[in-house]
């Protein structure tokens, strides 16, 4: 079974194994219906998956991270306490702990004060 991967909004995306012009090979996750290289059935080894604050998913080199987890749980629980913490996400990166503010109108509000009916969250799971 090929290695796949779901998102935070739902999406799923299986790993594929294509080749550059030089002869090495090149992972990338798409999604199965768009495949374009050959599924790969394990992660190969140094590397794990990650997904950034926006849910684009990746294969990336294993690095040892100067964070200690305690350090991002403890980061995770204060954003937590936040009365709009679903507005807020945070990421490890590198040596530092980053956290990011959703900037604009709030999707559910926005589709609440529109009263269309039919509107939805395209690309999301059913929640």
């Amino acid at each position: 079974m090929p290695v796949s991967y779901t998102n935070r909004k739902g999406v799923t995306y299986t790993l594929y194994r294509g080749q550059t012009r030089t002869g090495k090979p090149r992972y990338y996750f798409g999604l199965p219906a768009h495949s374009q290289g050959e599924p790969v059935m394990e992660i190969p080894p140094g590397f794990t998956i990650s997904e950034s604050v926006n849910g684009v998913v990746s294969l990336v080199k294993d690095r040892p991270s100067l964070v200690q987890p305690e350090e991002v749980a403890a980061v995770e629980a204060a954003v937590q306490q936040h009365p709009e913490a679903h507005r807020y996400r945070v990421a490890v990166k590198g040596n530092r702990i980053e956290v990011y503010e959703q900037v604009g109108p709030d999707y559910n509000e926005l589709v609440s004060e529109l009263h269309i009916p039919g509107l939805s969250r395209p690309g999301l799971a059913e929640e």
